[in-house]
């Protein structure tokens, strides 16, 4: 029995093929229903299967696709997540528009955060207690910009250029500057709530005012800006002291994941794929393939920035990931809306107060 087959575009045209016999090399590719009866001509041919099939028979023709982590070795392909891995690498015009537009951001930062150091450091007036918690603050922006450089270059050498100690070094002075952030604007916040106690105070002294009764009896207005001046002191003491626990309490989630105690640092920079973006078909290799739909409109890395890894699929990694999101995010939120809220409430209050000392 013989058995036509039509493989005229690999040059198979017109091949015989008989029972027991082994199949030629192409028709291993060919779904069955591409045999015809006995003596029957094939006249027609399946539409575009040439396209479709040669990736995966020869990959002639198909750019090779180069994959994150692509001549990394030893501790640096070790510090990147697997998950990355089988993504392919960004392209080149990805890495130059983010390197320019942190060079800028870098720029401006490190610029606006630096005068404020420097004046507070030069203008003696300027260092009181509330004023120390905005030099608070803007040492931790500039830590957080001074770390930049590092994600600049990566992006420059377009991946993981300074590898796991870059890494290191990245997310350590990422974790003090943010965590540290955060705990500081809620200091600011209650330093805040604290000045509104006080400001009414300062405005009796400002205008010589004698309204103020302690014990019964009027204070004169040098009474009063002693009074203040302790205040004010004692407030001083308190904002240092916040100034220290700020840094302590940032120390631990810092140092933890440095040292892989608990959690660790990685290589990540998200970014959308669109979906037309992405190539139409990809070479088929051990390791390395990955199917289209898993491609399309999904999250791939840059490996420039690094930040705690959160992607292991483990129960101390979920957990940490899970403390650290209360601890230094919504502790520190809830504290600002808290002290702020505070703040709306004795506005409120002077102002009733007001009215009803003009009606009385």
């Amino acid at each position: 029995m013989t058995f036509d087959i039509n493989t005229s575009r690999d040059g198979f045209g017109g091949s015989q093929w008989r029972s027991g016999d082994s199949l030629p090399r192409a028709a291993h590719h060919y779904p069955s229903t591409w045999f015809r009866t006995p003596h029957m001509e094939n006249d027609t041919e399946p539409p575009g299967y040439a396209p479709y099939y040669s990736p995966f028979r020869s990959g002639e023709g198909v750019p090779a696709v180069e994959m994150l982590g692509a001549g990394l070795t030893g501790e640096d392909l070790a510090a990147v997540p697997t998950h990355w891995l089988a993504f392919p690498a960004p392209p080149a015009a990805a890495h130059t528009a983010l390197a320019l537009l942190y060079t800028f951001f870098t720029a401006a930062a490190l610029l606006g955060n630096g005068l404020v150091i420097y004046i507070f450091a030069t203008t003696k007036s300027l260092r009181t207690s509330s004023n120390l918690l905005i030099l608070q603050l803007a040492v931790m922006d500039f830590i957080m910009m001074a770390k930049a450089p590092i994600f600049i270059y990566n992006s420059v050498m377009r991946g993981f250029a300074t590898g796991a100690l870059g890494c290191q070094i990245f997310s350590l002075m990422g974790a003090y500057s943010g965590i540290g952030a955060g705990m500081t604007n809620a200091c600011i916040a209650y330093d805040s709530l604290n000045i509104s106690a006080v400001a009414p105070l300062h405005h009796l002294v400002s205008h010589q005012s004698w309204q103020t009764v302690v014990s019964g009896r009027p204070i004169g207005a040098q009474n009063m800006l002693w009074l203040v001046d302790e205040t004010d002191g004692y407030l001083e003491e308190k904002v240092l002291l916040m100034i220290v626990l700020v840094w302590i309490y940032a120390t631990p989630w810092a140092l933890l994941p440095l040292f892989k105690i608990w959690g660790r640092f990685v290589p990540v920079k998200v970014a959308r794929i669109p979906a037309d973006s992405v190539p139409p078909s990809l070479p088929f290799q051990a390791g390395t393939f990955t199917p289209l739909t898993q491609l399309r409109n999904c999250v791939k890395g840059y490996l420039t920035s690094c930040t705690f890894d959160y992607l292991t699929n483990t129960f101390d990694t979920k957990l940490f990931v899970g403390c650290i999101f209360v601890c230094s995010y919504v502790f520190p939120m809830s504290l600002i809306i808290y002290f702020y809220s505070g703040i709306v409430k004795q506005v409120f209050a002077h102002e009733a107060a007001l009215r009803y000392a003009m009606l009385y």
